[in-house]
């Protein structure tokens, strides 16, 4: 009985003794076990911003973008290539035939350069960009190859959808918090970028707007009602209302291709072209557009009101087909 107790005693200590000394690096130590870091994309989720015809922007949430999804800061337009060409074009209206040949060249060259300045500019600051857009005037005469380089004029009717977000944290340089997109009647898109004048403007249906556009940048005049320019040409295409809207007189018939004077003014808004009895007329009729625009929201006027005695004027906001094509 000793001889078997004296055994177990030893053996048991044997055990013991081997636990003890047995060495560190056999044993993981878990509080010094590095942790496998966490993917990016569950550390930084990635939220899609609403399309515009997705949802109603009444019914869009906040909208969360993410450090990587944030925009790069609009950059500086390099001015003095959109300053070049724009003196180039004066040149160019001043030329004789053989005088615009010569210039032909340089023309294509120079708007080629402008145009990724012109887009900037359209981003950054859409009021300079409608200053120093290329007069219709001028615009109309331009070789093709030139004018597809260059801005186009948009003037159109169609649902103005504004997104409003509300940031969540820090907000990286350069994140939209605002995104306006213009969906017009024929179907075009556009990412609208508005003065100051139309910056608290919510969402508004069936209103004209206008301006000038380089792919889906669009820089958005305040007023949607423009006064064509002296001797700015007609389409033959398009369709002129004769009767003014606000006098309700009826004026004469444009020939085709007849040039803009300042006794017969003319106004573009949304897609139509209507002659006006007298020049003064377009003032009433920007006051009435700024009027609805101040109106507008969620449930305000959508177009023109009818406010002249014995017109039509509400009709100016309706689309027509066939009408001018922007």
């Amino acid at each position: 009985m000793n001889y078997k107790k004296i055994l177990s005693t030893a053996i048991v200590t044997a055990i013991c003794a081997t636990a003890y000394f047995w060495p560190a690096a056999q044993i993981p130590d878990i509080a010094s076990t590095p942790t496998q870091p966490a993917r990016e994309s569950e550390s930084l989720p990635d939220v899609a911003l609403p399309a515009p015809a997705a949802a109603s922007p009444e019914d869009a949430g906040p909208l969360t973008i993410s450090a990587e999804a944030a925009p790069a800061v609009p950059r500086v337009a390099d001015f003095s290539k959109i300053a070049a060409f724009n003196d180039w074009a004066q040149t160019w209206q001043a030329a004789d035939a053989a005088g615009r040949e010569a210039m032909r060249a340089d023309g294509v060259r120079m708007a080629t350069e402008r145009r990724p300045e012109m887009k900037a500019l359209i981003v950054k600051s859409p009021r300079m960009a409608l200053d120093h857009a290329v007069p219709r005037v001028i615009l109309q005469d331009l070789p093709d190859e030139i004018v597809a380089q260059l801005e186009r004029p948009v003037s159109a009717t169609g649902n103005l959808n504004v997104y409003r977000g509300r940031p969540q944290g820090p907000v990286p340089d350069g994140t939209e918090l605002t995104l306006r997109y213009f969906e017009t009647t024929a179907g075009k898109s556009y990412k609208a970028r508005v003065s100051d004048e139309l910056e608290t403007l919510n969402s508004t249906k069936a209103v004209a707007l206008r301006g000038v556009a380089i792919d889906r940048e669009f820089a958005v005049a305040s007023n949607g009602v423009r006064q064509l320019e002296k001797g700015e040409r007609i389409p033959e295409t398009a369709q002129v209302e004769a009767l003014c809207p606000v006098s309700g007189i009826v004026t004469p018939e444009p020939a085709p291709q007849e040039p803009v004077a300042d006794e017969t003014p003319t106004v573009q808004i949304g897609e139509r072209i209507i002659r006006l009895c007298n020049g003064t007329h377009v003032r009433v009729l920007e006051e009435e557009y700024k009027a609805m625009i101040m109106a507008s929201g969620n449930a305000g006027a959508g177009f023109f009101k009818d406010t002249h005695p014995g017109t039509s004027a509400e009709a100016i906001y309706q689309m027509e087909k066939g009408g001018l094509r922007t």
